[in-house]
């Protein structure tokens, strides 16, 4: 073999061990891509739902304000049920639920649990 031959052989080795690798490595790569995609979207869900939860919590005090000057205003449960107000808010105007709790619903309050209702 001739010193020309052997550097074309020796060339296409080279790119075919290069060709192998990057198939090999697309391969490797492909679930890692879609894994840093998906981490992605969860952290973008969760900053989300920590959003919604926050407006939640806002418009349930802002509901129990609301519901407590209409009581005080003469309204009777009963009343604002039958007009399609709501309903009445579970506990305190201002309690706020647990941050560590799977059910954002569930509060404490006087020891037992409760749940908030809100509007309906």
């Amino acid at each position: 073999m001739n010193a020309r031959a052997a550097t074309t052989a020796t060339t296409q080795a080279k790119t075919h061990a290069r060709t192998a690798a990057r198939e090999l490595l697309r391969a490797r790569m492909q679930p890692i891509t879609e894994l840093a995609e998906l981490g992605t979207a969860v952290d973008t869900a969760r900053a989300h739902l920590d959003d919604a939860r926050q407006r939640w919590r806002a418009a349930q005090t802002a509901y129990a304000h609301a519901y407590r000057a209409a009581r005080a205003a003469g309204w009777s449960p009963t009343e604002l049920h039958d007009i399609g107000c709501g309903t009445q808010p579970a506990g305190t105007a201002l309690r706020t639920t647990r941050p560590d709790s799977d059910s954002d619903t569930a509060a404490t309050d006087a020891g037992h649990t409760v749940h908030e209702t809100g509007p309906r």
